[in-house]
């Protein structure tokens, strides 16, 4: 034993002894064996590398520099990292970081989405309403880090003015429906019961008994709240006026095996030959089914809908008390059609998920209020076609003209679909500004867009040229600088 470390330790001093200079630079640069760039100065302070080494350094040290003026995102700190590095490879960076307007400082830093990111933001632009925000979101996210029911009701109590009460009250959709004061229908979906529970357990079990079991529960859960319901009978049938609420809860049933499957064992066309394998093989988990019935998993879940149009606010929650994910926050958060819940969609807008943007859009729908239409333009930059799609939907149906210009920069747009909506929309508009990029969108390689587009010159021009480029652009080329007759009917 203590010759092999003896052999261990001069292999050791020989790998010292054959390590040239060179390789330790390259190691202090690479990071290998935890040798550092520091140790290799220390140890070769004239080396032919050590300027080297000193410069590598330096710019490792800017750059960590400038990665912390980020991570605190605050135009102190940015205008603190210029004083240090006024010329260096950053710099230009962190002046446009100091000099960038409010709005886009607040979308850049919705996509950090830490604490400290909007710390540092509010502490930059305290003056302003996205200050505010900002303070108001850190409190949020601060109060419910812990991320139990308890803390969001607390937050909740304590803070009954902020921006995101709303948000945490659609967190728990217990909390949602105690804020919505109206009377919801619950309706028991029983899915393959099992009648059968043993002889011990009664022998049997209705359906109706199941049901009224869970409507008890439910009922119990949600009058804490002050929520009143009522047991419905069917969904069809209901008055979406006099209840505009219903929670569906699903309960299913599943059988598990209690004695071995025919693959078991050699197949009989005899049932009675079966029957007598299985006892055989399995006798005590028989007699249990007969006494205590059947093993039997359950699988219970609740979707929250709006009686008149169906929309889902929660999908197969397991219980209301339950934390759901941001999808469905935001779908929530629909229902209240109120300014109220626009800096949670401001923030939404910015999420990673494409499904909270789009549910972030179609929640801007009913809201109005000049805000939501700037949201649902800039919705319109979206990366994920499907929630530009949604944008230029919604939009249209606003009729705003400060939309305009938006729609004429959507019939340049790479998904199709995105482009054939901007031009029924700016056909609905019947702005002048749309005549030259309609004319141009005739040249889209799909007919849709085309046909839109030709819609929407109709509308404005009264001329019909159907989809005859050549006829239109020759009537443009007349026409244009001329007042044009739009029609407003």
């Amino acid at each position: 034993m203590i010759k092999k470390y003896f052999l261990i330790l001069i292999m050791v001093i020989f790998f010292i002894g054959c390590v040239t200079m060179e390789d330790k630079y390259r190691y202090g640069r690479e990071g290998k064996y935890g040798y550092t760039l520091e140790q290799f100065i220390n140890d070769y302070p004239d080396s032919p590398y050590t300027e080297e080494a000193k410069r590598i350094l330096a710019q490792f040290k800017e750059y960590n520099t400038f990665k912390d003026a980020e991570t605190n995102n605050s135009v102190a700190a940015f205008r603190d990292f210029l004083e240090i590095y006024p010329n260096g490879p950053f710099s230009d960076e962190a002046k446009e970081r100091i000099n960038e307007p409010i709005d886009e400082a607040f979308n850049r830093t919705c996509k950090i989405g830490t604490i400290q990111a909007f710390r540092g933001f509010a502490e930059s632009y305290s003056y302003s309403e996205y200050g505010q925000i900002a303070r108001d979101y850190v409190d949020f996210l601060k109060s419910v880090e812990s991320k139990s029911f308890e803390s969001y009701k607390q937050f909740i109590s304590q803070n009954p003015n902020s921006f995101f009460a709303l948000e945490a009250k659609a967190t728990f959709p217990i909390l949602w429906l105690n804020e919505l004061k109206k009377k919801v229908g619950i309706y028991i979906c029983i899915i393959d019961f099992i009648k059968w529970k043993g002889i011990l357990g009664g022998a049997g079990e209705s359906e109706e008994k199941i049901r009224q079991n869970i409507f008890n529960e439910i009922k119990s859960e949600i009058e804490k709240e002050g929520v009143v319901c009522t047991l419905l009978d069917s969904i069809s049938s209901i008055d979406p006026m006099e209840t505009p609420i219903i929670l569906v809860a699903t309960y299913r049933e599943q059988k598990g095996q209690s004695y071995r499957s025919s693959d078991s064992y050699n197949t009989s066309p005899y049932a009675a030959d079966q029957l007598h394998k299985a006892a055989t093989d399995n006798l005590a988990a028989v007699i249990s089914d007969i006494l205590f019935g059947p093993t039997v998993s359950i699988d219970s879940k609740i979707t929250i809908m709006d009686a008149d149009t169906g929309f889902e606010y929660y999908k197969n929650v397991y219980n209301l008390n339950s934390k759901v994910d941001k999808r469905e926050i935001i779908r929530a958060l629909g229902i209240f059609h109120s300014e109220r819940i626009i800096p949670s969609l401001l923030i939404a807008l910015k999420d990673k998920d494409w499904e909270v943007r789009w549910y972030a859009i179609k929640a801007l729908e009913e809201i109005k209020e000049p805000r939501s239409v700037q949201l649902l333009i800039s919705g319109l930059r979206d990366e994920d076609f499907r929630v530009r799609l949604a944008a230029v939907q919604t939009l249209k149906g606003e009729n705003d003209p400060n939309s305009v210009e938006s729609f004429i920069a959507a019939l340049k747009d790479d998904n199709w679909s995105v482009r054939g909506e901007a031009a029924l929309a700016l056909g609905n508009l019947k702005d002048p500004r749309a005549i030259s990029p309609l004319i141009n969108a005739l040249k889209d390689e799909y007919g849709y867009v085309r046909r839109e587009a030709c819609d929407a010159l109709e509308k404005i021009t009264l001329k019909s040229f159907d989809e005859d480029l050549n006829k239109w652009e020759q009537w443009w080329e007349q026409n244009e600088g001329a007042s044009i007759n739009v029609n407003n009917h």
